[in-house]
């Protein structure tokens, strides 16, 4: 008695299975023309296309942030740059500019009224002389005693209509009032003395690792910025793109699926179509 074959029925020509093992799993028999034995693996579906700008709005807003916070580090290390900087000691004539708290010729003297701060002392000479005048100076408080002076605290150089200041001195006050600058020794009489608001050499170290650390921060923000909205954009430009193309390919489907309905007719009735 011959036992009926159980299903999955193996081809006509085709070896059946050792009892115990398939070669073909889940009962997959290879295609015609397709060698005994082999097993073709069922086509691995399409990744679904993205088309959500979410995650290149999130990229690209990021990216502007960073800009922003890019200009605004840049703005503030180039504010402290020009604090830095003596700015209008000198006028573009050559003459005190508006920084000026007091001046003298040489020898002269200046009576000021200063405040609580540090100030910087400058020596005025035609910009033709190579060489800083050798001036001595000397500031009395309101009691008469003098107030010790020190080094620069930046050995500054300012040239402006043909004259060249360079700072000799810097001194404290810590009490307000009227203070005598007197300078005396100049080794020409075409030299004048110049007092202007200056920082102490704490301040000043601040200020200039304030601009490292601004130029720094803009510099790397500034980057960035820029390759995150750059990389948004075109993110963002790919996925409105592949939206555009779903959008065109689902249209002529939808039409073509849309089968008009069945003619109704009869006796005093005008043709309609549901």
């Amino acid at each position: 008695m011959t036992t009926a074959p159980q299903p999955p029925y193996p081809p006509s020509g085709r070896p059946s299975p050792i009892p115990g093992q398939s070669p073909y799993p889940h009962g997959y028999y290879p295609p015609p023309g397709q060698p005994a034995g082999s097993y073709v693996y069922p086509p691995v579906p399409s990744r679904p296309v993205r088309t959500s700008t979410t995650g290149p709005a999130v990229l690209t807003i990021i990216g502007a942030i960073c800009l922003v916070a890019a200009i605004v580090a840049t703005v503030f290390a180039v504010r402290t740059f020009v604090g830095i900087v003596p700015l209008h000691v000198l006028d573009s004539r050559g003459d005190p500019g508006s920084a000026a708290l007091g001046v003298t010729d040489v020898p002269g003297a200046a009576t000021l009224d200063l405040d609580a701060g540090w100030y910087d002392i400058y020596a005025v000479v035609p910009m033709a002389r190579f060489s800083t005048p050798d001036v001595t100076v000397q500031v009395t408080g309101p009691d008469g005693t003098p107030v010790d002076l020190q080094s620069p605290t930046v050995a500054s150089t300012t040239s402006l209509g043909g004259s060249s200041a360079n700072a000799i001195s810097s001194f404290q006050v810590t009490d307000p009032g009227q203070y005598t600058l007197t300078a005396t020794d100049a080794t020409s009489t075409d030299t004048r003395v110049i007092v202007v608001r200056g920082k102490p050499t704490t301040a000043f170290l601040g200020s200039v690792a304030g601009v490292v650390v601004g130029m720094f921060l803009a510099i790397g923000l500034g980057v960035v910025g820029l390759g995150l909205t750059i990389g948004g954009g075109v993110w963002w430009g790919n996925r409105a793109r592949a939206r555009k193309r779903l959008a065109a390919a689902a249209g002529p489907a939808a039409r073509g699926s849309a089968s008009p309905g069945p003619v109704v007719s009869g006796p005093g009735r005008r043709a309609q179509r549901w």
